[in-house]
């Protein structure tokens, strides 16, 4: 199978990468070779994050650096002896604070514009609690206690931060304090309903529905990042000792990168089989009354169009099918264009994060695909899939659908 093609995040963390293991080498080494050598990785790596850098400019979006030497004598400045100079992915600490009316604090970044939950640097002398405490207080004025730890996210995966960033994410609940925006970090702050959230919202489709579960009490598990497969290429690939081995495991490693959420496992499907094609019939009528099963053939045909990706969802540790979606990528005149379809989440599965999951690698893969935006439609009816693309992020359009039956 053909790997996906190279995105910019792919640069990012590539050039991040390379430039750890090249800092943290001359940290230790004392051989005036592999000094050397080191330093012409960071060049490497250099010139990688130049080109990830000019990618993010041409979208628009903000770089703090885009010049391969100025990028290295950074680093090289960084550059510390021995244990001080092992390169880590700083952390940032992240509060989601929920009120008896089940509503969730967010602030309005200063520098994006962006809404998010309080959020910011970990600080030395500190626990990752009472950093969290001191954050919300500082940022809205609010005072708050610890529930418990809800996420462990690594931004540089998700592609909310341009460094190596592990976010550690706790729920605390509200205990007095008077509402009151930072003058410098924030240029607004308020409460907020799961049905009222302000636009634009930061990576809604990552954290949101799991927040807003933690905020009504319902019994959540730590939210995290599930290992990739293959790590450092995120693409189809086959290797012939897992085809051989005919395990499940190898089935599932086989695979794109999964996503989870709460427990929801999401896969793109590379071969079609009898039990997926059973799952297909069995999720299609409750996404559709009127619409028939596809056939296997049909089936396989998506799986094989390297335009069309067919991604199901299982709830862990089921093997059992929960939930699908597919995405289709397509190049016209005016870009490349991608479009969501045919989500549909089991009614026993519900509740659980899987049409959240779903939608998330969905946008995932259209971003590293290099789509200019993603498309998707729902009926008026679909009240509770309207707000999970609202919290997603999607943004609704004042135009007109035709449809020409020709049939």
């Amino acid at each position: 199978m053909a790997e996906l093609p190279v995105s910019t995040r792919d640069l990012v963390r590539w050039g991040e990468t390379l430039a750890a293991v090249a800092r943290t080498g001359l940290a230790f080494t004392k051989n005036l070779y592999e000094q050397e050598r080191y330093e012409e990785i960071l060049k490497v790596a250099g010139d990688v994050r130049a080109a990830a850098a000019a990618a993010l400019a041409n979208d628009g979006q903000p770089v703090a650096s885009s010049d391969a030497d100025d990028l290295v004598s950074e680093w090289m400045e960084d550059v510390r002896q021995g244990v001080a100079g092992y390169v880590t992915p700083k952390v940032a600490i992240g509060a989601i604070v929920g009120n008896n009316e089940g509503q969730i604090l967010l602030v309005q970044r200063a520098d994006s514009g962006a809404w998010l939950y309080p959020t910011g640097w970990a600080d030395v002398g500190y626990s990752p609690a009472e950093v969290a405490v001191k954050e919300v207080l500082e940022e809205t004025g609010i005072d708050v206690e610890p529930v418990r730890l809800v996420m462990v996210l690594d931004g540089l995966r998700l592609g909310f931060t341009q460094v190596p960033l592990y976010s550690l994410v706790f729920h605390m609940r509200p205990v007095g304090g008077t509402l009151k925006a930072h003058p410098l970090e924030c240029s607004n702050v308020g409460w907020f309903s799961e049905n009222s959230l302000p636009s634009p919202l930061a990576n809604a489709g990552v954290w949101s529905e799991h927040a807003f579960a933690a905020i009504r009490g319902d019994s959540v598990e730590v939210l995290f990042d599930w290992p990739r497969w293959p790590i450092w290429r995120r693409g189809e690939t086959e290797d012939a000792s897992l085809v051989e081995a005919g395990s499940a495991a190898a089935e599932r490693l086989g695979t794109l990168a999964r996503m989870q959420a709460n427990t929801v496992l999401v896969d793109r499907v590379s071969k079609m089989t009898e039990d997926l094609a059973e799952a297909v019939a069995r999720l299609m009528p409750q996404l559709s009354s009127t619409s028939a099963s596809p056939r296997r053939t049909d089936l396989e045909e998506i799986v094989a169009s390297p335009s069309s990706m067919l991604l199901v969802a299982r709830l862990a540790p089921s093997d059992k099918v929960v939930g699908m979606t597919t995405l289709v990528v397509y190049r016209i005149p005016s870009g490349l264009h991608a479009v969501i379809e045919d989500v549909v989440v089991d009614e026993s599965a519900r509740g659980h994060g899987v049409g959240a999951a779903l939608v998330s690698e969905a946008v995932s893969l259209a971003r590293e695909w290099g789509a200019v935006h993603v498309n998707l439609t729902s009926r008026s009816s679909r009240e509770a899939a309207n707000r999970l693309y609202a919290r997603a992020g999607f943004q609704r359009r004042e135009t007109n659908v035709y449809r020409l039956n020709l049939s």
